[in-house]
């Protein structure tokens, strides 16, 4: 076989590899651009479903503490009922006094629809509207059966019914009410408003088919939203919260399928602390989803476009790459007739003299005009060109003439109407400097050319979506320069495109901000992306924003630059915040509430065991709280936990806690202290605080308190010992006299 057979086979086989690799190539990256797409939809899935999880989870929380205050309000409310009935009894003074007080706690609180005493035989004695009270009776209703059934003094909340009063859906809270040798003597009862949960419920934004639901333990429904008559009082015990989740633990979140409707939501369930209640948070997954399908749908489009346009423009350099190598091909099979340099030159190469004639050309010349090295030689450019073309290189033609280098690109319709040029024109002078002619080298840029045009048309495409975006985009390289930023940067930086792209971030970007953005940028641009947030105040309003840089590679896997993305997070941030807010204070008194407390002396125990350092519980109350509410009214009992409340704060150190459990008691946590002694100090000083009387409305009425200490031991098996041992010392008070102090070390 010939040597020059040889070559052209080896040439046909190189042509068919780098065919093969190069559709490779675009397939693979296609297919990597899809899939890195759907990986990233499918994290921003997962980024939603956890949100929306924290939300459900918080809501719940404040829900079941919602739900604590309101029946532990009624529970207060009918406490005082059956006091005021056993030591006073029913007579018809009796009865003036309790319909007055029961008309100002009904009028007092928005939840309570009436308030009843019924006798042993289910009589009406009376209620907060005594104009109903005529011939009534009750001893048909669970709640009055039960109590009847039953010794136990302890609050006990009953399944839904409608009032015989009227009419509407009522929850009923109800009290034993006991003759004085411990006998029945009949029942009080605060029946809560089903519309106030329901009103309730619907202040909050849990998407089109949420739910809420409020139940009893067993299964058995109390209040839902949205409201379905039929399942009031209905039992589902049987569903998979009750068999599999709160069985488990008493607050927790899961995805169930509603026994409803057959959704699948995602459920925040939550165990009321002192009563046998649970209180069900469930969005729909199809609403927490919604405006993930859409973005996920547009992203998804956006990128089928990107890919359709790569695949076109890779299949397109394929193309020129088998036309480029069929014309190398082509040269070389004719490198034997050519000579010098333009044998495998892929260029126009020509001499032309001072008249503009041609001396010299290589074989482009004649293969483009389809003309014979004798017709072509000697021909003007003009002749050669037509008028048209030649009056398009006419200026530059004069300019090398002139005895200058000239370099130019031009659109070359002669041949073809995306064909493009780059023409180098030499000039050629003798010895004198006079010019005889000059050289012409014209190379086909059509594929740069080609490339550059469809790039630009590319990045004018990423440009168009980027600046549509609600959130910051960017490209950073490794020097810290923006070499690419969206729209919405000129807001962000009060500045133009122009003074921001091509500079260095420390150079645009405040101190404030470039310190925030310097820690993540360093981890990013050593292959790690990087998510964080982050706050900061704009137009004088603090705002929160996320974020997530993420780096780029280069084809040796190398860190070449960071793109960015930022996003406004306030509104999401705020009702999070709000959300936590309501969880963990009391609402009355803006003390911690019990879960706070929980959490806090927790940790201040593990605090003491490690420091070594001593510390106490102070368990208060207010002495005969019930007197103050009964005589000086429900507004006076609030003011009275709230200036006791203020009188505490006061009475402690900075770093002790001070919280409300529930009614008129509260606790101390005091930490770091160096001897017991300090907790007497501190009692001494609470009790001097109560010493001034109280005011409401210009009148004084004295408040007093009892005070049980438990100063932590080694022996104490968790924060439930310590409060037991402390709520027993408060008890000793008590016993003892009251507005005192008493110490269980």
């Amino acid at each position: 076989m010939k040597p020059s057979n040889l070559k052209f086979r080896l040439f046909g086989i190189f042509d068919k590899s780098i065919t093969f690799v190069s559709t490779l190539f675009v397939l693979l990256v296609c297919i990597s651009l899809i899939s890195l797409d759907g990986w990233q939809i499918w994290q921003a899935r997962g980024v939603q479903m956890r949100d929306s999880e924290v939300v459900a989870a918080n809501l719940a929380r404040s829900l079941a503490q919602h739900a604590e205050d309101v029946f532990a309000n009624a529970d207060t409310t009918l406490t005082n009922l059956v006091d005021r009935v056993e030591d006073q009894g029913t007579g018809p003074a009796a009865r003036m006094r309790l319909y007055a007080l029961m008309s100002v706690e009904v009028g007092n609180s928005p939840w309570l629809h009436d308030l009843f005493v019924y006798d042993e035989q289910g009589r009406w004695v009376v209620n907060s509207k005594s104009e109903r009270a005529q011939n009534l009776n009750n001893s048909d209703r669970g709640y009055f059966i039960y109590h009847r059934n039953h010794a136990d003094r302890s609050a006990y909340i009953g399944v839904p019914v409608r009032s015989r009063s009227s009419g509407d859906w009522i929850i009923t809270v109800s009290r034993r009410i006991n003759h004085a040798d411990g006998s029945f003597a009949g029942v009080a009862l605060a029946s809560v408003k089903m519309d106030y949960f329901q009103n309730f419920y619907s202040s909050f934004a849990i998407g089109e088919h949420g739910a809420i639901d409020l139940m009893f333990d067993n299964g058995t429904l109390l209040v839902r939203r949205p409201f379905v008559e039929a399942s009031i009082g209905a039992n589902f015990a049987s569903d998979p919260l009750f068999t599999q989740f709160l069985r488990k633990k008493s607050v927790g979140t899961a995805l169930i399928r509603s026994p409803f409707d057959g959704a699948v939501r995602l459920n925040a369930y939550q165990h009321v602390a002192h009563y046998p209640l649970v209180v069900d948070v469930a969005m729909a997954e199809d609403d927490i989803l919604d405006k993930w399908r859409t973005d996920a749908f547009w992203h998804s489009i956006g990128v089928a476009v990107l890919v359709i346009g790569l695949g076109l423009l890779g299949f397109r350099m394929i193309w020129q790459i088998r036309s480029r190598l069929s014309i190398e091909q082509r040269l070389a099979e004719s490198e034997t007739r050519l000579r010098m340099i333009t044998d495998n030159m892929p260029a126009f190469i020509a001499y032309i003299d001072s008249e503009q004639r041609y001396r010299f050309c290589n074989a482009q010349y004649l293969s483009e005009f389809d003309l014979t090295m004798n017709e072509l030689l000697g021909r003007t450019m003009l002749e050669l060109f037509g008028a048209d073309a030649y009056a398009s290189i006419e200026p530059f033609v004069l300019k090398a003439l002139s005895g200058q280098n000239v370099e130019f690109e031009r659109q070359a319709f002669e041949r073809g109407p995306e064909c493009y040029s780059l023409y180098h024109y030499v000039p050629d002078q003798d010895h004198n400097g006079k010019v005889r002619g000059f050289y012409t080298l014209v190379l086909d840029i059509t594929p740069r050319k080609t490339a550059e045009l469809r790039l630009s048309a590319k990045e004018k495409l990423l440009r168009g979506l980027t600046d549509h975006l609600p959130a910051l985009v960017s490209y950073i390289d490794r020097d810290e320069r923006y070499q690419f930023n969206n729209r919405p940067y000129e807001k962000w930086l009060d500045r133009p495109l122009t003074e921001i792209t091509g500079q260095r971030v420390r150079d645009v970007c405040s101190d404030e901000i470039y310190s925030k953005f310097k820690r993540s940028f360093d981890r990013a641009i050593t292959g790690n992306r990087t998510d964080f947030a982050f706050a900061t105040v704009r137009d004088g309003v603090k705002r929160y924003f996320s974020a997530a840089y993420i780096p780029q590679f280069d084809e040796r896997g190398e860190v070449i630059g960071v793109c960015s993305m930022i996003n406004d997070i306030t509104d999401l941030k705020k009702v999070e915040l709000q959300l936590i807010k309501l969880a963990r204070v009391d609402a009355l008194t803006g003390l911690a509430n019990r879960v706070q407390f929980d959490e806090t002396l927790r940790k201040a125990i593990a605090r003491s065991r490690r420091s070594g350092l001593a510390m106490a519980l102070m368990y208060l109350d207010i002495d005969h709280f019930k007197t103050v509410n009964d005589t000086y009214g429900h507004e006076a009992g609030d003011h009275a936990l709230c200036e006791f409340a203020r009188r505490l704060t006061m009475s402690v150190r900075k770093t002790d806690h001070v919280a409300r459990l529930s009614g008129d008691e509260f606790v101390i946590i005091l930490e770091e202290m160096k001897s017991e002694e300090e907790a007497d100090i501190v009692a001494r000083k609470v009790l001097q605080a109560m010493e001034e009387p109280f005011s409401v409305r210009g009148v004084a009425y004295p408040v007093t308190t009892s005070i049980g200490i438990a100063i932590l031991r080694d022996d104490d098996a968790d924060p439930q010992a310590l409060l037991r041992r402390a709520d027993y010392a408060l008890y000793h008070v008590k016993r003892s006299g009251r507005n005192a102090h008493h110490a269980d070390g």
